[in-house]
């Protein structure tokens, strides 16, 4: 049996849909909730990367750390854990949160996404910062409402308040 990789973060993950704007240098400025998270791992450095070639994600290097050992050990299809990983390597840096809490988002990155524009949303989810462009964004919202009524129905009956 693989090792189970496990991570605490003093600070919970803020619950809430953050906006920002990349300056121009890349680097987006972390709402103060956010930053407080990442630096509650004891670690000025996260992995920045994007696992589906749409999306941003800034993990801290604990959670990485996680996804890392789930790829190297996934025995169901080498393959597509292979692909996966060189995907997030290909498309990844390890970065530093600077004092002022902000990430650089590496230019490459950036192009291949076309975050051109530098107004961003982000929010935090399953311990991972997911930074989006206003395409990505508006859509999330669209299918977010689609279907609502049958997608709370659902969860309230599993218990959701």
């Amino acid at each position: 049996m693989d090792a189970e990789v496990t991570f605490s973060s003093p600070a919970g993950p803020p619950r809430t849909i953050f906006s920002a704007r990349l300056d121009p240098k890349g680097r987006i400025k972390l709402s103060p909730p956010l930053e407080s998270y990442l630096r509650s791992f004891g670690e000025e450095r996260v992995f920045v990367t994007s696992v589906d070639n749409r999306t941003v994600q800034i993990y801290p290097l604990p959670v990485w750390a996680e996804n890392d050992q789930l790829l190297t050990n996934y025995n169901k299809n080498p393959q597509l854990a292979a692909d996966l990983a060189f995907l997030a390597y290909d498309n990844g840096s390890d970065c530093r949160l600077d004092k002022q809490g902000r990430v650089l988002i590496p230019q490459e990155l950036r192009r291949r996404l076309g975050m051109a524009n530098p107004q961003v949303w982000f929010n935090c989810f399953k311990g991972v910062i997911h930074i989006f462009g206003e395409e990505i964004y508006r859509e999330r919202q669209a299918r977010a409402v689609g279907g609502l009524n049958e997608k709370l129905n659902t969860m309230q009956q599993e218990g959701l308040r």
